[in-house]
């Protein structure tokens, strides 16, 4: 999904709009012709295009999120479908990567060519590379956060009397997005 564009889209928008330079609003800016545009670039593989089916699937939806940049962090309701979403959504940037949930039930297998020689292996570690890259991975001696999630995962998974599985740490594998 492309979502991230048509955000970025809206940020400049209300960028613009704060300068003074546009006429105010998201919607004067990103009109829903071009929303719609943009979309249907997305779902016909045109690129630059945004497939928003799962969760900009309305001008009005994303019009009220692009006006309101503090919504997931003031509604609730609007933080959780948010964080399944990312959990659910695969990436398509300059890397494809899997979503987080196909990686820890199995549904993702890695690649010879590019996964398996970056270290890329299924497993807790991968979703912290999915979701932080090389804040986390790819760094031998560990960071801070890396080890942090490590902690509470080993301990969730002790609590919940579940198997940690392989590959729990991203130490030892290249970040996506950075030659691999």
């Amino acid at each position: 999904m492309r979502v991230f564009g048509l955000l970025a889209l809206a940020g400049a928008a209300l960028l613009l709009a704060a300068a003074g330079t546009a006429s105010g609003s998201v919607a004067s800016i990103v009109t829903r012709d071009m929303f719609y545009s943009m979309l249907r670039q997305g779902h016909h593989g045109g690129r630059g295009g945004c497939d928003g089916g799962a969760f900009f699937y309305a001008y009005d939806a994303f019009v009220e999120a692009a006006s309101t940049p503090d919504l997931v962090s003031s509604d609730p309701v609007v933080a959780f479908k948010t964080a399944i979403w990312f959990w659910m959504t695969p990436r398509h940037g300059a890397q494809k990567t899997p979503s987080c949930h196909a990686v820890m039930t199995g549904g993702w297998r890695p690649s010879r060519r590019d996964d398996r020689r970056a270290g890329r292996l299924p497993g807790y570690g991968m979703t912290t590379n999915i979701m932080s890259g090389g804040l986390a991975c790819g760094k031998r001696h560990g960071t801070p956060q890396g080890s942090d999630r490590v902690w509470y995962y080993k301990r969730y998974c002790r609590l919940l009397r579940v198997r940690l599985g392989r590959n729990v740490a991203c130490i030892n594998q290249k970040p996506y997005g950075h030659g691999g």
